[in-house]
């Protein structure tokens, strides 16, 4: 028994847009509706795309403050 739409997509997430634009679109930062309009063509398996994305350990270039560790080694 199925409710709704045959798999589910995660709206509101924070990586899977991310994650789905640099995929398909080599962008590094995505909106639910540009993954919305990047996985349409894969109407009832995005979630499966999602999944494989995973396994494969295609990722978002990741972005932060670069700093040094408080504790360790001093010059």
């Amino acid at each position: 028994m199925r409710l709704g739409r045959p798999e589910p997509v995660l709206c509101g997430d924070v990586h899977f847009p991310h994650t789905v634009c640099w995929a398909f679109a080599n962008e590094p930062r995505g909106s639910d509706a540009r993954m919305a309009e990047l996985l349409a063509p894969f109407a009832g398996q995005a979630f499966r795309v999602l999944r494989l994305l995973y396994a494969a350990r295609i990722e978002a270039p990741r972005r932060g403050p670069k700093r040094e560790p408080r504790f360790g080694r001093r010059a």
